[in-house]
């Protein structure tokens, strides 16, 4: 989540355009709610059930939508950070490399393949709840949400998920 970079000044980071997959968030309560009545029916015990929120215009998104979403709310011009792909993936390769001889980097390449995996495949599921991306963005600008920027939160060990 770069909501803070975005309060910051920081760019919103892209793979080329930004629109390589679909997502449709759900709220941790919505999922809680969705877990806990998942608890006591004997019949979905032991199943694996996909989850998301609910597919409604302010709720599905790309990577680049959800950035405008979050510029938007908090009146910022749109700033992008556009990352080719074949960029990323030779810094992976790189890492990777010399990650043989440094461990702490191959993690690190491990962290952006992920990064890119996330970026690049849409992960939607069946919708539930009724909260949605844009509500959440909403309310972190009328809490005055900041937890710092990306970087900040790394330096200090956490990546911190607003709890609003």
């Amino acid at each position: 989540m770069n909501y803070s970079d975005i309060r910051h000044g920081e760019p919103y980071r892209l793979f080329d355009h930004g629109e390589y997959n679909l997502f449709n968030p759900i709220a941790r309560e919505d999922l809680s709610e969705f877990i806990v009545n998942l608890l006591f029916d004997k019949h979905k015990q032991g199943r694996i059930f996909p989850v998301g929120g609910p597919w409604t215009g302010d709720n599905v998104h790309t990577i680049k939508s959800a950035g405008q979403t979050m510029f938007r709310v908090q009146g910022k011009r749109e700033h992008f950070d556009v990352v080719p792909l074949t960029k990323w993936d030779k810094k992976i390769r790189s890492l990777r490399r010399i990650g043989k001889l440094v461990p702490k980097l191959d993690v690190v390449a491990g962290y952006l393949e992920a990064a890119k995996y996330w970026s690049v495949v849409s992960h939607v599921a069946p919708p539930y709840g009724t909260r949605s991306f844009n509500n959440y963005v909403e309310q972190l600008k009328a809490h005055n949400y900041d937890a710092g920027t990306f970087r900040e939160r790394m330096k200090q060990g956490s990546s911190l998920t607003p709890d609003i």
